[in-house]
């Protein structure tokens, strides 16, 4: 008997997650999974969630609920849903789990929390969460294109999207944390320093820094220190790209709009669906999001399935792709060093792609991201 799976996704087309979750509910179909799909929006159909959430429910067979950032802590009276019914449950969590703690903490010990690094496990013990599995789920993209332009087809140099705020700087959160209980301005700096300068996760630096922190401020700290990370570094690397061509889609703070090269295009915000329309346009994707340092962004892997080259942020998670030049590069942590990078990237695409693709299309595809889970879901849940 196939499992069955209550799918309920997000329609959020401004952001990753609602085309996500389409292409993993099509990596599920594809492995034998039947699946029935709920579109949550702002504009809820609570009669047919109601009928659909029944459905799953009364199969006697292998189900599972599955959802998107811990968002569906469905109650029954003054207990969980899933408890009642036996409901198993897999949430996939696009982000650091320190973003969505509060609702992951309402998960029940019957559930499977996917996280996007390998790294954010400690986060869930830490913590006290608890569901039963607790396993690494990196984010993926779909299968390849059939086929892809070559360099001479795309008239995109570089293509960068995604938001640019304002964040406090390093003094001021060294300042602000500084005065928490088990920590002090001087071990906060060292987190800064760190942070900007290695691999390792931002709340593994914190815990090593500050031990004693308590649970609450680690959750403060570490989200306070991702911010101004994605803040800074997104402004360093748009600003070092003058004379590239650079294309940038995305809400820009209007204090680091008017600094950015003369020859760079900027656009709106826009769709993911649309983003990924421009990566097939794109030599090279620039994806700055250094907050998986042993994972790997989503705009990677979708970059990597239209055929175009990516430079990103260091993860551990993809050294072996760096070191073997598949399709990816990493950004220095020194921006002064990045010339070389785009230049080398800049000249790569053709060259590399065909063992790029071939590589991305037998290890980084959603497809491949779900054989683990259902073996896991299996063991704990259906066996």
């Amino acid at each position: 008997m196939k499992p069955r799976c209550f799918f309920v996704a997000n329609f959020v087309p401004m952001c990753s997650i609602w085309d996500m979750g389409r292409d993993i509910r099509t990596a599920l179909e594809t492995a034998g999974v039947s699946v029935m799909e709920f579109l949550r929006s702002d504009f809820p159909n609570a009669q047919l969630h109601e009928i659909m959430l029944r459905y799953i429910t009364v199969h006697k067979g292998p189900r599972f609920l599955f959802d998107i950032n811990a968002n569906e802590n469905y109650r029954s009276g003054d207990t969980s849903f899933y408890d009642r019914h036996d409901l198993p449950r897999a949430s996939f969590i696009t982000d650091s789990p320190l973003r969505h703690m509060s609702k992951i903490l309402g998960m029940t010990p019957g559930s499977a929390l996917c996280l996007v690094d390998r790294d954010f496990a400690r986060i869930a013990s830490d913590f006290g969460c608890a569901s039963r599995e607790v396993l690494f789920f990196p984010h993926g993209g779909p299968p390849p294109l059939d086929s892809v332009r070559t360099d001479a087809e795309r008239d995109i140099p570089f293509l960068m999207i995604g938001n640019i705020g304002a964040a406090p700087g390093g003094d001021a959160l060294a300042d602000r944390y500084g005065r928490f209980p088990g920590t002090d301005r001087m071990s906060v700096q060292r987190m800064i320093d760190r942070i900007r300068s290695e691999t390792t996760g931002i709340y593994d630096v914190i815990v090593s820094e500050s031990p004693d922190l308590s649970l609450d401020h680690r959750l403060e700290v570490g989200n306070g220190l991702e911010q101004m990370l994605i803040a800074e570094r997104r402004a360093d690397l748009v600003k070092s790209m003058a004379g590239r061509g650079l294309h940038l889609y995305g809400s820009i703070d209007a204090t680091i709009a008017r600094e950015l090269p003369s020859d760079v295009t900027a656009g709106p915000v826009i769709s993911f669906e649309d983003g990924c329309d421009l990566m097939e346009r794109a030599r090279v994707v620039v994806n700055s999001s250094p907050s998986f340092r042993n994972g790997g962004h989503e705009r990677i892997f979708y970059a990597q399935s239209r055929g175009a080259y990516v430079l990103t942020e260091p993860s551990r998670f993809l050294e072996q792709e760096a070191a073997a030049d598949l399709g990816l590069s990493f950004l220095p942590f020194d921006i002064d060093g990045i010339t070389d990078v785009l230049d080398h990237a800049s000249n790569s695409g053709d060259a590399r792609r065909d063992a790029a693709t071939d590589h991305y299309r037998r290890t980084h595809t959603w497809t491949h991201r779900i054989s683990p889970l259902l073996d896991r879901m299996t063991a704990a849940f259906w066996g």
